[in-house]
């Protein structure tokens, strides 16, 4: 079994994660691989996690997002579910497709879902005590250099913080250095999670230090998973 408390930094958006004994993918767009890769190495064979209980989480359609070789995982995997955006189109019987401001109860938690500035849904996953937050392509796309983000506040108001959020997951875009980064920082402002994991990098990891000190010094008390590589390890 793999260790608890550990979240594995894959690529891009793709993230896994292992809480209280669920293991949750998240956003794994990579197609398989001959030989097959570890999770240490940025990817997933479903061997290496045959053992676990998981759960595939996809929040749109994007192909920086998902890869619809993820379903062939319960080939391998007894115990697997997924939760998939309703944009995402010629899913398999077994998956839970779920749309913007739904909620969702499986034997393990609760999802709720928010609508995206961009594609599909943001995440909330409600897992015992714990609140996980998974941002998927919701993010203040600042490309113009327009500071109105109206927009993405405005969504970002219908979060459901009645439970602190312990992990959360959001843009942190080096493409938009000096534009807000995606809104991480409103984002950590307005939400304050204990734990925040800079995601939708695109093999970009120059500005997690620089951003890392920015919220610092605007008082951010949480802790800021410095990503440097595919693959990263980091025990929360």
């Amino acid at each position: 079994m793999l260790p608890d408390s550990t979240i594995w930094h894959l690529s891009h958006s793709a993230e896994a994660m292992k809480i209280d004994g669920c293991f949750f993918v998240f956003d794994y767009f990579l197609p398989p691989r001959s030989p097959a890769k570890r999770l240490s190495q940025g990817f997933i064979d479903p061997h290496e996690i045959k053992n676990e209980r998981v759960f595939v989480l996809v929040s749109h359609h994007h192909p920086d997002h998902f890869h619809a070789s993820v379903f062939e995982w319960k080939n391998v995997i007894s115990d697997i579910q997924f939760v998939v955006s309703s944009d995402v189109q010629q899913v398999p019987a077994f998956v839970t497709k779920i749309k913007p401001a739904e909620s969702l109860t499986t034997t393990n938690f609760v999802v709720k879902t928010y609508p995206s500035a961009d594609e599909g849904v943001a995440f909330s996953i409600f897992l015992g005590k714990r609140h996980i937050y998974f941002s998927g392509d919701h993010a203040f796309w600042n490309w113009s250099g327009n500071p109105d983000s109206l927009y993405f506040d405005r969504i970002l108001s219908r979060m459901d913080i009645s439970k602190p959020v312990d992990i959360a997951f959001h843009v942190c875009d080096a493409r938009l250095a000096g534009l807000g980064y995606g809104g991480i920082k409103q984002f950590a402002k307005k939400v304050r999670p204990k734990v925040l994991v800079p995601i939708h990098c695109n093999g970009d990891y120059s500005i997690n230090k620089k951003v890392e000190k920015e919220l610092k010094d605007m008082g951010f008390e949480g802790r800021f998973l410095c990503i440097q590589k595919d693959g990263e390890i980091f025990t929360v």
